[in-house]
């Protein structure tokens, strides 16, 4: 028997067995109502709606069965899944269904099942980031603007927030060096060159952060969290900059930020917003060595005097200490020379 034969006697037998499910819809009917496997997933949204998961279930899987790699019957499973509560299966044919297809209604519909089946689950940051994902492929305007209030929804109840950044920039100056190779000291019969590092060094400059946020106490007047955050800069020289600077790395420039917090929000009057009490104690790197430490505490309001304008007032104290000998920054570096006598 040949393939197209065997996959066509699996449609024809899908189609029977959603004959039989469908004639179950109503008492009254006396014959059998038939159904093509392309309409499975509309047959599949009409029993969801009608509430007989059960019935839509079946067809849903029948339908997959007779076509395993169609992502409209992985949707369909998906849905009735998420409806009957078996979460777990409907991510993972959502996911699959997101995957497999390159139609963006469908990725769209995958996403947003997916994204529901983690709310469901109490999995609410995996669901932000499908929520994010489904409104990228919204069919219109009008579902992305409608997407944006569940996702507000869903950052409200997470006690988890992660905000995350990335970067790489071209730099023409990585050390803030001299444009200049040589200079005359006024009064004197001296011309300072200067070295190859201290002059502009070219290069790719790559940054990244992570921030994150956690909702430990809450109540109606006041929330309270823990914070972190990591902030990281570094480059890699041009192949003219290491011919100009043969000992100098991208390395030896880097900066990088480490800090963990709390932070008290708490509404001291009623219709006025919160006024926030924070404490913090950062760690700094610079060339990859200790560079500083500090800690500080602060407090902040804000007071909305408009739709649009707000004034902010904040009351902060700080204290840092520099490990060992304090080490200078690119902008600050006393640029390195050499001397010899003008003729």
């Amino acid at each position: 028997m040949t393939r197209g034969a065997t996959s066509a006697l699996r449609q024809i037998g899908c189609a029977v067995l959603l004959m039989a499910l469908t004639a179950t819809q109503s008492t009254a009917q006396t014959e059998p109502s038939r159904l093509s496997l392309a309409d499975a997933p509309q047959a599949v949204e009409n029993l969801i709606g009608s509430g007989q998961l059960t019935a839509a279930r079946e067809i849903a899987l029948a339908a997959l069965r007779a076509a395993p790699d169609n992502p409209r019957f992985m949707l369909s499973l998906a849905r009735t899944e998420t409806r009957l509560g078996n979460y777990a299966s409907a991510i993972a044919l959502g996911r699959k269904a997101y995957r497999t297809t390159n139609d963006p209604q469908i990725k769209f519909y995958a996403a947003q099942t997916v994204a529901q089946a983690h709310t469901s689950a109490g999995n609410l940051t995996r669901a932000q980031l499908w929520l994010r994902r489904a409104r990228q492929f919204a069919p219109n305007a009008e579902i992305a603007e409608r997407v944006a209030p569940d996702f507000g929804k869903l950052r409200a109840q997470n006690s988890w927030s992660t905000s995350l950044s990335f970067g790489i920039t071209p730099t023409s100056n990585i050390n803030n060096g001299s444009a200049n190779s040589e200079f005359v000291l006024p009064g004197l019969p001296y011309i300072l060159t200067i070295s190859g590092d201290g002059r502009p060094l070219s290069g790719i400059q790559i940054s990244g952060g992570a921030d994150f946020r956690y909702r430990v106490l809450t109540s109606e007047n006041s929330a309270t969290f823990l914070t972190a955050s990591a902030n990281a800069l570094t480059y890699t020289l041009s192949q003219s900059a290491r011919a100009q600077a043969p000992s100098a790395k991208g390395s030896d420039y880097s900066y990088g930020v480490l800090s963990f917090g709390v932070s008290h929000r708490h509404i001291l009057a009623k219709g006025a917003n919160p006024t926030e009490f924070a404490l913090r104690n950062s760690r700094t790197w610079y060339g990859m060595d200790p560079y500083s430490r500090t800690i500080d505490g602060s407090v902040t309001h804000i007071w909305k005097s408009g739709e649009t304008d707000s004034l902010a007032a904040r009351a902060l104290a700080q204290k840092t200490v520099y490990f060992g000998v304090e080490p200078v920054r690119p902008e600050d570096e006393p640029t390195k020379t050499r001397i010899r006598q003008s003729a």
